[in-house]
């Protein structure tokens, strides 16, 4: 009679968990092996015409778990992202990311959870738009050699073109 009990209580707990998670997760692809490191393309979205953020870190090597909370907001409201890229260099394919709001909007809101025991992360964010509203919005500079602010990783991607 308890196992049913307990059976039933999972069930209905479990049942609720995931009626109340509304998620959208990153399609995650494994672009290329290099023992021991993976280049793990994860994007949400599909058009990527024009590039309205870019971010590119690496992080030491680190024994416990990071959490990466990603929030992106456009001044002009027009504008809507429509898809976000990450790249990863990592040692582990265990990592995952989602967003509760996904893309469609003018701001942009997820969450990147990378897994414990990782030597150094080498980290790139893209955040992309099809369509830039009524006003013209600038996209960002080319990261360079010659911009001392951003760490210059020209094989996390091909070249991307801007309009």
């Amino acid at each position: 009679m308890r196992a049913k009990l307990f059976n039933l209580t999972t069930l209905f707990l479990t049942t609720v968990i995931f009626q109340e998670t509304r998620e959208f997760r990153f399609m995650r692809t494994i672009q290329s092996v290099g023992h021991p490191y993976y280049k793990i393309l994860m994007s949400l979205g599909t058009c990527k015409e024009n590039v309205l953020f870019t971010d590119q870190k690496i992080w030491a090597k680190i024994a416990m778990n990071r959490i990466l909370d990603i929030y992106y907001r456009c001044d002009n409201e027009l504008v809507k992202i429509s898809r976000v890229e990450i790249i990863l260099i990592i040692n582990n394919t265990s990592s995952f990311a989602f967003s509760e709001d996904g893309v469609g909007r003018s701001e942009f809101s997820g969450t990147l959870y990378l897994p414990t025991h990782l030597n150094f992360v080498i980290y790139s964010l893209t955040i992309y738009s099809c369509n830039l509203g009524k006003q013209y919005v600038t996209s960002p500079k080319t990261v360079g050699r010659d911009d001392p602010q951003h760490t210059y990783m020209p094989f996390l991607r091909d070249k991307i073109t801007v309009n």
